[in-house]
């Protein structure tokens, strides 16, 4: 966004471009104004969800930034759902129904959480994943002689 921030204006002596930056509390409530953006920064500043803890990954610096795009996406709910494209996008969709289980709205939560289908399996094997990983630093944490790295894939 052009702030007025260019050659000719910074030639000007009377200009200064610190009067058309805003705030850091000013760019916080514009992004919590934004009727689809703003969800996620809604989201962080309820009582029960710890900000901090919940941003940590951004600040690790160890995934790359086209994952760290699509994630950001997802927590603010712009990912091409059905549900998403025909009532944000306002494509000629007959249906927002899941594809999975053609029961609900397909949006990101009902994918992530929702989808009776999907549960027996996906989330059992996201949970099953997550539990390995915080196993093997706990092992390593405590110095136990498990070394063994442990599967990710589980049998069906």
């Amino acid at each position: 966004m052009d702030k007025g921030i260019t050659p000719l204006n910074l030639r000007n002596k009377e200009y200064n471009p610190r009067e058309s930056i805003l705030s850091d509390a000013e760019k916080m409530e514009k992004w919590r104004a934004k009727e689809l953006h703003g969800r996620y920064i809604y989201t962080l500043s309820q009582n029960h969800i710890d900000a901090e803890a919940s941003c940590q990954w951004l600040c690790s610096g160890n995934i790359f930034p086209e994952t760290e795009g699509f994630m950001i996406a997802m927590q603010d709910q712009v990912v091409a759902t059905l549900n998403h494209k025909k009532y944000i996008i306002k494509e000629n969709i007959e249906s927002s129904k899941c594809r999975v289980c053609l029961k609900q709205n397909e949006t990101v939560e009902h994918i992530l959480s929702g989808c009776s289908p999907l549960a027996p399996h996906e989330y059992t094997n996201r949970h099953n994943n997550v539990a390995k990983i915080i196993h093997q630093h706990l092992c390593r944490r405590y110095q136990t002689n498990d070394d063994q790295v442990p599967s990710t894939t589980l049998p069906r």
